[in-house]
């Protein structure tokens, strides 16, 4: 059997671990402490350049017109706001948000900043 010194997982991969007892939650990289990990820091804290926040979005063709982009974004939004959705949600980890077209391309495209000369530094092609 290897052991484990180090990983760097999802809260929703790692969760029932950390309860049981059998790994040991020592930072997260957002860019906020985690409420199901309250003895994990950010690691911001010590290293302000590392927050990588976990997001998940419903993209659409980029030929949508808007009103029916404006439409969709307020259906999933209600959804996501919906308590027992938003409580499952994060039961699973996730922090439900709901983000206007807009504030979700600006996270995308911080991310992409973010992450663009990293992935062109290791040659990495989407294939």
């Amino acid at each position: 059997m290897r052991k484990l010194d180090c990983a760097l997982e999802t809260p929703a991969n790692s969760e029932q671990h950390i309860n049981a007892g059998t790994i040991r939650a020592i930072s997260v990289t957002s860019s906020n402490p985690l409420g199901k990990f309250p003895d994990a820091a950010p690691m911001a804290s010590v290293y302000p350049e590392v927050v990588m926040e976990g997001w998940q979005a419903i993209l659409l063709p980029a030929a949508t017109p808007r009103p029916i982009r404006d439409q969709l974004n307020a259906e999933f939004a209600k959804i996501i706001r919906d308590p027992e959705i938003a409580n499952r949600l994060r039961e699973l980890g996730f922090e439900p948000v709901g983000d206007t077209p807009d504030e979700a391309a600006a996270v995308l495209k911080i991310d992409y900043e973010r992450s663009g000369p990293i992935i062109g530094s290791l040659k990495l092609r989407p294939d």
